[in-house]
């Protein structure tokens, strides 16, 4: 492997990160929502009337 080799692999490592990292933000988000979904299913359980 000389440094043309390495040259071409580099953008493809790149774009592999940024598309980890895009799918771990959206992930992340997507969990966040569910989350307050979640707290709120369970606060018009245990306060049906909002007490």
């Amino acid at each position: 492997m000389d440094y043309s080799d390495t040259a071409v692999i580099i953008p493809y490592y790149n774009e592999a990160v940024t598309i980890g990292k895009v799918t771990g933000f959206v992930l992340d988000s997507v969990a966040t929502v569910e989350r307050k979904q979640w707290k709120l299913q369970l606060y018009k359980t245990h306060y049906p009337n909002g007490k």
